[in-house]
């Protein structure tokens, strides 16, 4: 092969590449304009028509508070742009009412809007003028509700004070030392999966406490020590499924036990 025959073979190489490079470069070019028209088609139907105005709120895993109060929480509005809503502040607005291990929030194209709630579970509740304040293993506050939600958790009574600050902080309880006595209380029994049938753990007049299960048992202990010392006894009360008995630990050595 001549020299001059290998030159015009690569200068047709050399336009071979640099039409496809323009091509290329060609091909991309319209594919982000068309892009950028899709998008700006979108978001001019938006604005103009409402297409994607949320119209559906669907809430999922909440027991303790309704629905309708997680939407309210959410603090979105019926109609509001899909595409205009921050995930992160409607989480911090939900978190403000209930305590929760994850929130998830999806958006559901045009106009649905999916919130997932994984509560952390509520050991005891504090019932005032009409408002339920459901509480955790550590005495922090986590819902608030006007109805109660979940029946399998025992109200608690029979304190000189009670003040609620945020969700998320310990509620100030005084005595705050029987406080911590019902506290771990509440947790033997949830340890033991006996939490759910407990109506109300109250403190008494003489310092004691009540222990009062949805079978109408009434226990009464001196301290959460003297609650150890009979709980297989207690246990085995509860799971025979013995009603209206008032059992008492608190006198002398040995249970003292009598119809209600």
């Amino acid at each position: 092969m001549s020299k001059k025959l290998r030159k015009s073979q690569r200068r047709k190489l050399r336009r071979k590449k640099k039409n496809f490079r323009i091509l290329r470069q060609t091909t991309v070019f319209f594919i982000i304009v068309a892009l950028i028209s899709v998008v700006g088609y979108i978001a001019y139907m938006s604005v103009t028509t409402g297409m994607f105005g949320v119209s559906e709120i669907q809430v999922e895993g909440t027991e303790i508070l309704t629905n309708d109060q997680i939407v309210e929480a959410s603090g979105i509005q019926e109609g509001e742009n899909i595409f205009l809503l921050n995930l992160n502040n409607i989480r911090f607005n939900i978190n403000k009412v209930v305590s929760a291990k994850n929130i998830y929030i999806r958006k559901v194209l045009p106009n649905k809007i999916i919130i997932s709630i994984e509560e952390n579970q509520p050991i005891g509740i504090f019932s005032q003028e009409g408002q339920n304040y459901y509480i955790d293993s550590d005495g922090r506050l986590m819902e608030i509700t006007e109805e109660l939600g979940k029946d399998d958790t025992p109200i608690l009574s029979g304190f000189s004070k009670v003040e609620f600050g945020d969700t998320g902080q310990k509620v100030n309880v005084e005595p705050n030392y029987k406080f911590e006595q019902i506290l771990n209380m509440l947790k033997l029994f949830e340890q033991n999966n006996l939490l759910g049938q407990l109506s109300e753990i109250s403190l008494t007049k003489d310092n004691n406490y009540r222990i009062i299960t949805k079978r109408g048992v009434v226990f009464t202990v001196k301290n959460f020590s003297n609650l150890q010392e009979y709980f297989n006894y207690v246990s085995s009360v509860i799971e025979n499924g013995e009603m209206n008995q008032d059992i008492n630990f608190a006198i002398g050595n040995n249970p003292i036990k009598k119809p209600r």
